[in-house]
């Protein structure tokens, strides 16, 4: 089924081709052999333990898993770091800064056809001179994996980096028999295993992750966004929903419910979700403004479509989208 065919209904779609927050749902690869390499806008989110944005500028590099610089760039005042036009594939981050404890971040694929993908990566500021190193807070559920299944993680990581994604499986797995509650373990199999196109493994990872662990959300992120990926819209938005439940402040929790929801013909549902998000700071969600908008014209409300447009632009100015954004705007102003 064509994406067009999949939301059509309701009137001739205006902004539907700016909005493909998620790949290509008919598609069953994580990359599609024989067809044209797609490009993603990366967003990364930065965030103190506090969950507030640093106040300082960070130097934020793209890397491939093995570890090769791709681009880098600074932080926002909020928090935000943008890269445009990122390949389909695999990648991690190295987030550093004067003020701030270098961070690597764990592998993460950006899918085919995904045309947006936002990462969250947490940064600690480095304690005062003569203050003890190592006093920030542990949670519970890491204090209790053994010292041996972190090691066996740390080495998937490192076998992932070099493209070795069955030893890095066999590693995790290996982790698991030490520690079987290691949801951040079966997470990342299912990571892994859609860098190799293994959806429905992946699909099962996730699912053992919150078994494992029932409130680990980046299991429950992962799961909605491949439910979405199957067209399980259903099940999309309850993992989203089960996401937001334990963060009512996640925008990326937020969004994939409101994608959910606007696929469902839930178009005064999916307005009110988008509302929810802009109450919370959102950098790297303007296109949740798109989901308003094209739901605001599914009902022939083009006003308040056109006012979430001008949201969209004025939160993501320089978006690759810009132009068809403006231009669907002046259809929508002539219906008025």
């Amino acid at each position: 089924m064509r994406r067009r065919d999949w939301i059509s209904g309701g009137g001739t779609s205006i902004l539907c081709a700016l909005m493909f927050l998620m790949p290509c749902p008919a598609s069953s690869q994580a990359i599609n052999p024989g067809t044209r390499p797609s490009q993603s806008d990366l967003t990364v989110r930065l965030r103190l333990p506090n969950e507030q944005p640093p106040p300082y500028p960070i130097e934020v590099q793209l890397l491939t898993v093995s570890g090769l610089p791709v681009s880098e760039t600074f932080s926002h005042g909020d928090g935000r770091a943008d890269f445009r036009d990122v390949p389909e594939g695999n990648y991690r981050l190295r987030v550093s800064g004067a003020d701030y404890e270098t961070v690597l971040s764990e592998p993460f694929s950006i899918l085919h056809n995904e045309h947006m993908h936002t990462e969250a990566v947490h940064v600690t500021p480095k304690p005062p001179k003569g203050t003890q190193p190592g006093s920030n807070p542990i949670s519970a559920s890491e204090l209790q994996v053994p010292e041996k299944a972190r090691n066996l993680f740390q080495k998937s990581v490192e076998q992932f980096e070099a493209g070795a994604a069955d030893d890095a499986i066999q590693s995790l797995k290996a982790a698991i028999t030490v520690y079987p509650a290691y949801a951040r373990a079966y997470n990342n199999i299912g990571i892994v295993l859609i860098s190799k196109g293994d959806l429905a493994g992946a699909k099962k990872a996730f699912g053992d992750s919150l078994k494992a662990d029932e409130k680990f959300v980046p299991a429950m992120i992962n799961a909605a966004r491949l439910a979405l990926r199957q067209q399980d819209l259903p099940q999309a938005q309850g993992y989203a929903e089960r996401a937001i439940a334990l963060e009512p402040l996640n925008p990326e929790a937020l969004t994939l419910l409101a994608t959910a929801q606007f696929y469902q013909g839930k178009y005064e549902n999916a307005v009110t979700t988008v509302n929810r998000i802009h109450t919370v700071p959102h950098e790297g969600f303007a296109d949740a403004h798109l989901i308003a908008a094209e739901a605001y014209q599914k009902t022939g409300n083009n006003r308040q479509a056109l006012d979430e447009c001008r949201l969209f632009l004025k939160e993501n100015p320089n978006s690759p989208r810009a132009e068809q954004v403006r231009s669907a705007m002046k259809v929508l102003e002539a219906r008025q």
